[in-house]
């Protein structure tokens, strides 16, 4: 019991995002043999196969097809990554006397909104390429080097 908690408490250590945790499932998936399938691409599937496959890196599916196909049933387990948290709007940038911008956010979830007053440390914006040209990550890979900010 110890050691998955210990994993639990891993997992979410290093995933404070739906972004991050979708990176932490994708590397689980890949030390354990299963193949990322691209979105928009043909799948080559086959038996006895492990398989995943993302959205936005902001979900993840991954599921295995048995060896022996004759009568089979599959067995389906879900979870969403999003929490409560604040979401950063469209459209969020607002000037402060020309020093630094703020963005400006939206709580989503069920949340506790007196985070601030009884919280040791502040909020943290989770990190998220954004890109100015097209040669950033497809569904498995990670950015490249181009134009762009790291928030």
């Amino acid at each position: 019991m110890e050691k998955t908690t210990q994993g639990l408490f891993d997992f979410i250590q290093q995933s404070p995002t739906a972004f991050q945790a979708v990176q932490t499932i994708k590397d689980i998936l890949d030390s354990r043999g299963f193949k990322c399938l691209e979105e928009g691409q043909k799948w080559e599937i086959e038996k006895g196969g492990k398989y995943y496959t993302t959205k936005n890196n902001s979900s993840i599916i991954a599921f295995n097809i048995g060896n022996d196909l004759e009568n089979y049933s599959f067995n389906m387990s879900a979870s969403h990554l999003d929490s409560p948290s604040f979401k950063v709007k469209p459209n969020s940038m607002m000037k402060t006397d020309n020093t630094y911008v703020k963005l400006n956010v939206e709580a989503y979830g069920g949340m506790i909104l007196n985070y601030q007053s009884k919280s040791k440390h502040g909020l943290d914006l989770g990190p998220l390429y954004i890109c100015s040209k097209y040669d950033v990550c497809s569904s498995c890979g990670s950015h490249k080097n181009s134009a762009g900010a790291v928030l």
